[in-house]
């Protein structure tokens, strides 16, 4: 954090190209995640079971954002963008 001549701290945001780079692996996992194959899944399971299986989106929320973190932490390790 950069700071004046006033000794007031400044905020430095970074270009858009730094911005799109960092956004970069996040597009990766979700269409990963979100494809069309889950899509067709997910559908035929809900009209076969209806809410029977709504338990399983508990569960499933604790693992993609365990999942989501540990790209984020890789990425911030090799400073690097795909």
């Amino acid at each position: 954090m950069a700071t004046d001549s006033h000794g007031i701290a400044s905020i430095e945001y970074p270009s858009i190209r730094e911005g799109i780079k960092q956004i970069g692996p996040a597009f990766i996992v979700a269409a990963l995640m979100l494809g069309p194959g889950s899509f067709v899944i997910l559908t035929t399971a809900g009209a076969l079971y209806g809410y029977q299986l709504l338990w399983i989106l508990a569960i499933s929320g604790v693992f993609i954002i365990v999942y989501i973190e540990m790209i984020a932490r890789i990425g911030i390790i090799a400073e690097q963008s795909f």
